[in-house]
C-alpha cells in the first residue's frame, strides 16, 4: 500500500500510529524513522522540526532503498513459491 510507496520515495517519512503494529515492524525493520504514538505531541513536534532544520540546511537526504527489495512482489512470490514447492514435496 501506501507505507511501500512511501518508502520507495526515499525521503524521510514521518509516521504516527500504533507503535506496535505491523507498519512500525517495517519502519524499523528498513532503518527508518521509529513509528510515534498518536499521543506523543512532542515527539511530533521534534520530527517535524529537525526535518524542517535539515532541508533549510540542505542536509536532507535520499536514503538507501535496497532494503526493500525483500518487500517487492517478485521477492513475495519467490518466498511463496518456495513454501508451496515445500509443501507439495
Amino acid at each position: 500500500g501506501k507505507l511501500f510507496e512511501y518508502l520507495a520515495s526515499a525521503t524521510s517519512i514521518v509516521s504516527v500510529g500504533p507503535v506496535d503494529g505491523d507498519a512500525s515492524a517495517i519502519l524499523k525493520d528498513t532503518g527508518r524513522e521509529a513509528m510515534m504514538d498518536y499521543s506523543d505531541k512532542d515527539a511530533f513536534k521534534q520530527v517535524l522540526l529537525d526535518n524542517y532544520l535539515r532541508w533549510k540546511d540542505g542536509k536532507l537526504h535520499k536514503l538507501d532503498t535496497s532494503i526493500l527489495d525483500k518487500y517487492s512482489r517478485r521477492s513475495s512470490a519467490e518466498r511463496m513459491a518456495g513454501i508451496m514447492n515445500n509443501t507439495t514435496s
